[in-house]
């Protein structure tokens, strides 16, 4: 499917989402860049090989981008849940009326948050990779500034090959059919993205060990 910009005019900014996304990328990598600056050193020497420190910090994306949203959707469905009086989404006004009269298909609560839930964890895991990848050869935070961008693309171009479109559920086959970005599609894609990124770095940690 061909790229096609969106219209600014009209067009709404999705604020939570970028907040969301981008916050917890932020601490994600924030805390990689801290590691890699006070303790990677130290965790070297008491490794056997070196390789084994990089496979650690993507072992760690994954299951830290993992409790990190599932944490915050807890949160949030209590929050949420104590403030409308209602801890049944199903059954909830907002749910019926608004949810549902905006979906493209039939759909139920579970698959809402199947697709909210992975769309994040699978997007912020590509991200956090790629921002991985990238510090090989620039610094933190012209890195981060890349993915930033890589990442706020998604708000202006229709493409399913761009990595944070992933976790735009109005974007998702539950609400607009165009796209074709099913879940299955979504993570299928991101472990390959994923794993192609954890690739590279391998090869040039290497090469940089050798160097050194």
């Amino acid at each position: 499917m061909e790229s096609k910009p969106i219209q600014s005019s009209g067009y709404e900014i999705p604020v939570n989402w970028i907040f969301i996304q981008f916050f917890i990328l932020f601490l994600i990598t924030d805390f990689l860049v801290h590691d890699a600056e006070t303790n990677s050193s130290y965790l070297i020497l008491r490794i056997k090989r070196r390789e084994q420190y990089i496979l650690s910090k993507l072992i760690w994306i994954v299951i830290q981008n993992i409790l990190v949203y599932f944490g915050l959707f807890i949160v949030i469905y209590v929050i949420s849940s104590l403030l409308l009086g209602d801890f049944s989404l199903e059954a909830s006004s907002y749910f019926q009326d608004t949810i549902q009269s905006q979906a493209a298909i039939s759909i139920n609560p579970i698959q809402l948050i199947l697709h909210l839930f992975f769309g994040y964890v699978l997007t912020s895991i590509v991200l956090s990779g790629i921002f991985l990848l990238f510090t090989q050869f620039f610094a933190s935070t012209v890195s981060f500034c890349f993915v930033l961008i890589l990442g706020s693309l998604s708000i202006f171009i229709d493409w399913k090959w761009l990595p944070a479109i992933h976790s735009m559920i109005l974007k998702s086959n539950l609400f607009d059919l165009e796209h074709h970005l099913s879940l299955t599609f979504s993570f299928v894609y991101s472990v390959f993205v994923y794993i192609l990124s954890a690739f590279f770095i391998f090869i040039v940690y290497r090469k940089t060990d050798i160097l050194k």
